[in-house]
Formats: C-alpha cells, structure tokens, sequence
C-alpha cells in the first residue's frame, strides 16, 4: 500500500499536471483494499497506467496544477469559475455543484458513453434532472438547486477496440478526483481511499454526493466484454449504436402518438433552430448531385428523397427501358421499343418491333447529363410518330409508324397477353434486378460525391474514414464490373447492406437527434456504459 504520508509526491523531474494525476491515480489503485479485480489486471504497475494516459491524450482542466499544489484545499470559487462549455465527442470527468442558500454540495461523475455527444448528454441529463444518482436527487427535492457544471478531464472518445481500457483509465482518475476532492457522502468513512492531500473538514462545500468508490464499479456493463478482441468490441458497438437508434426512433414515435406536448415543443424548437442550415445543405446537395439518379437525370436534396424517387412509377419506368442500348458505341441509342404494357416490358421475346432507327454522335458526357426526350405522336389514322432528341447536342432522329405495319392479328395479341401472363414471374424477378442493381450503382456513386465534396462530407470525416469509405466503394464497384451480368436482385441488396454497413457508423457521427435526456424525459437505452450510483 501507498504511504500516506507521500500522498501526491511527484518526480522532481517532471512536474506536469499529467504526471501529478497519474500519481494521485495511481495511490488510489496501489491500495490492499478491495476493488474490482480487472482494475488491477489492466493497470498492474505505474508504468501500465502511464502507458494509457499517454495513449488516450488526456487533457486536464486550467488551473488545476496550481490548485493541488496549494497547501489548502480548493475553494468554490476557484470550481465556479471553470468553464461551462463541453464540446461533443468527448469523455469527460466533471463536477456539479448545487446550492441550497448558502450551503453546498458537490457531484463528481464520469461519461464514458459511446454516443456522439459522449459527457454533454450526460450534463445534460443532469441540468434536465433526469436518471440522476440517488442523493443528486434527494438533495434537489431537499431544496438545492444546480448552479454549475464544468469537465475536470477529458479526451476524445476512443475507437471501440479500445474502449474497455479507455474506460478503466477514466474510472481511476474518477476515482482520484473524488478523493483530492472529497466528493464523498460522509466526511467520515474512508471508501477505500487513501488519506487525501487535505483534511477533509476544511472543505468549503459541507459534503459531496457520491455513495461509492468508483472503483468498486464494473468497467463493462457485461464485465465479460473485458475479454472480447478489438474486433469483437467494434462490432459489439456498431450493434449498441444501431439498437440505440432503433429505441430512440420507436420511443420518439411514441412520444409524437401519445401528443406529449413537452417534447413537440422541444422538437419544434430543434427543427425551427436547424431550418437554415437544413435548407443550405439541401440546395448544396441538388447543386452538386450528391443525392443524384443518373437514369432519370433528377437530383434531390436527401437520401431519403431521393429513395422515394426510386419507388415512383416514372423511375421504374425508366429503368425497365423505354429505350434500350444495345450498340457497345456509348452514347448511342439505336432502339426504341413501343410497347403497351410495362409488366411485360423486359422479358423481349413478347415485343413486337415495329421500326428502329438510330441516334448517334451524342458527346461523352458525366453520368446523369445527358438527356434523350422520346415523343411519341398518333394522329387520327393511326399513323405513329416516334422522335428521339439529345438535349444536350440538339441530334435528334425519327421514324413513321403506319397503321398497316407490324399489324397484329387478334390471335396474336391474345397469344402475347397469355406469354405475358405466363412469364409475370420471370418479369418481375428481371424487374427487380433491374431496380436492386440501380440502388446499388447509385449509392455508391452517391457516396463517392459526397466523398469528394470537401464542402459537406468529405470535409468532416477524417482521413482514415475516409479511406475506408472509399476502399469500400471500390469494391463494390469492381464487384458489379464481375457480377453485374449474372447476380440476382438478393445479391444486389447484400452488397448494398454490406456498403451501407462500412458508411453508416461514420456517416451517423456527423448527425443526431437532440441527445439522450432530451425533453421528454428519455433514458439513454442502449449505451453500453455501466451506472455510476444507486439509481
């Protein structure tokens, strides 16, 4: 065990605020009293502990060097003058202190969620008084009142692979600063600590709120996550953060079913807030095509919008071909089909062709610009003009139909009704097909825009996201130049889910709802951090 009497002694050599933390760390975690055993496993020697202070940057707050170097304890107005601002992505250690007339109480607490907005949601949970500790709550309904909350340490929140180490380290220094502070219910029980840098009654605050050493806690909710390999805890964690949405959209809905007035008036307050910068991104996105669909040439302002143009009669239409290309030229049209029913528009043993005629010397273009406008015109005798015209090069072609060509007789259209009829299976298997390959080519090529657009994704996710986004769109392009011809609608839909499985965790970092905690009173399910106090 530690001596007391060397309690915060630092190396003359260095004299850092890191160094003195991991110090005050690490003589709350060289004790003979109990603990929970994985701490000792993790941080088994000074030089472990220090290893993953280096690891995570953990950065402490101004001042606080001056602070334990003082030969008195802190003083409230040293804590009431730490800032109140906490940035997103981050874990963090903080304070809260409550006010009852002239009487104090003090709150140390840790966030080590994995969500977005990491130690925020959990301040925000506490200024919103929701699933607080247990003597947070007592002391607010025994009139004390939040006045002020700041963060004591931080660093950003880790990758999964290294989250259980990440937040054993937090734990700890959870820990350190409960004692340097005594942030403890009673001044009188030990709880496993060493004795601290001052005596405990000279603290200005006439208590703290904490019931427990934190490193009586679990690290994991499920303390058997310790012995998962980084590749297991990254998936573990894509699952959690899917789940968490999941619950968070169903209670949302819930919410909206029930008329819970307090959180419409919050979600309308959060929309009104976000109204411009929704609409900037909007006309960002149908500016430079982010959301595009190549085949009809129509650029929308959202992934969402955009699927819905792919379930519209007009985009089903246009891929099931009411022209086809059929020269290896590109850019040529050299078919046009007239046909009178769109069920039996792919399988082309059941067309009739009544003409064909050519447009060529259409210039290469990007995918999506150009734009063939088909006319068809029937005048009174029957007789069909079909024109076909490039918008973009002003090339346009024709071809007459009349009344007497390609006639059918009545017994073949009653045999082409019944092949239609017989093949309806076959045809919407090819439909299908058609339109899972479409999905997949356009989401790869939407998310290759966004990449490249330095204004709006590209530039906000890091280079290492980035990187994987990209290797991941190559692959599925170079999967649809081998499989294109021969895969089926399934296998479409499986290399889309598997493309939307490497974007979605990056691209949900940049987006969110109003945070766990929110008005309404919503509990932050599904986070895999383990509870701090009796709740």
């Amino acid at each position: 065990m530690a001596d007391a009497d060397a309690t915060d002694q630092v190396s003359v050599h260095r004299s850092d605020i890191k160094t003195r933390m991991l110090q005050s760390t690490w003589l709350c975690l060289d004790v003979d009293g109990w603990m929970n055993p994985h701490f000792r496993v993790i941080f088994p020697s000074l030089d472990h502990l220090a290893a993953v202070f280096t690891q995570f940057d953990i950065t402490f707050c101004d001042g606080l060097m001056d602070v334990l170097q003082s030969p008195a304890p802190p003083t409230l107005k040293w804590l009431l003058s730490l800032p109140t601002e906490v940035p997103r992505h981050l874990w963090g250690i903080y304070v809260i202190i409550l006010r009852k007339g002239r009487r104090y109480k003090i709150y140390i607490g840790s966030s080590t969620a994995t969500v977005k907005d990491g130690v925020r949601s959990r301040i925000r949970a506490h200024e919103l008084s929701n699933a607080e500790p247990i003597r947070v709550t007592e002391a607010k309904n025994a009139g004390y009142e939040q006045i002020h909350s700041s963060l004591l340490a931080w660093c950003d929140i880790p990758e999964a692979g290294f989250v259980p180490l990440a937040r054993a380290a937090f734990i700890s220094i959870e820990a350190a600063f409960s004692r340097i502070f005594w942030a403890m219910y009673t001044p009188t029980t030990r709880y496993g600590f060493p004795d601290g840098p001052w005596d405990r009654g000279l603290y200005e605050w006439g208590g703290g709120l904490c019931t427990h050493n934190p490193l009586h806690e679990s690290i994991m909710k499920d303390d058997g996550d310790m012995d998962l390999t980084p590749e297991q805890l990254r998936t573990a964690a894509t699952l959690a953060e899917q789940r968490r949405k999941d619950v968070r959209k169903a209670w949302e809905k819930k919410q909206r079913a029930d008329k819970n007035s307090t959180f419409v008036a919050y979600r309308r307050k959060v929309n009104k807030a976000y109204a411009p910068v929704a609409a900037a991104n909007a006309k960002r996105n149908v500016t430079k095509k982010i959301f595009h669909c190549g085949t009809c040439n129509i650029s929308c302002e959202s992934q969402s919008k955009l699927n819905r143009h792919y379930a519209t009669p007009r985009h089903k239409a246009a891929i099931a071909g009411f022209f086809v290309v059929t020269s290896p030229a590109p850019f040529t049209v050299d078919a046009v089909l007239l046909l009178d029913q769109l069920d039996t528009i792919v399988n082309s043993t059941l067309h009739n062709n009544l003409g064909k005629f050519e447009l060529t010397g259409i210039p290469p273009a990007p995918r999506g610009v150009p734009q063939i406008e088909v006319t068809f015109e029937l005048d009174a005798n029957g007789i069909l003009k079909v024109s076909a015209a490039d918008k973009g090069s002003g090339k346009s072609e024709s071809i007459t139909i009349t009344n007497d060509k390609g006639r059918l007789s009545t017994e073949d259209i009653e045999r082409m009704v019944a092949e239609a009829e017989k093949y309806a299976d076959e045809d919407k298997a090819t439909r299908e097909r058609v339109e899972a390959r479409n999905g997949l080519e356009n989401y790869a090529f939407s998310l290759k825009s966004q990449i490249a657009d330095e204004e709006g994704l590209g530039g906000k996710i890091e280079a290492d996201d980035k990187e994987s986004l990209l290797e991941a769109v190559k692959e599925t392009t170079e999967w649809l130049e081998a499989n294109g011809a021969t895969a089926n609608a399934e296998d479409f839909n499986e290399q889309k889910e598997k493309l939307s499985n490497v974007a979605y965790p990056i691209t949900s970092k940049l987006y969110g709802s109003g945070g766990p905690g929110g008005a309404g009173g919503m509990p932050d399910y599904g986070d895999d951090e383990p509870s701090h106090d009796e709740l």
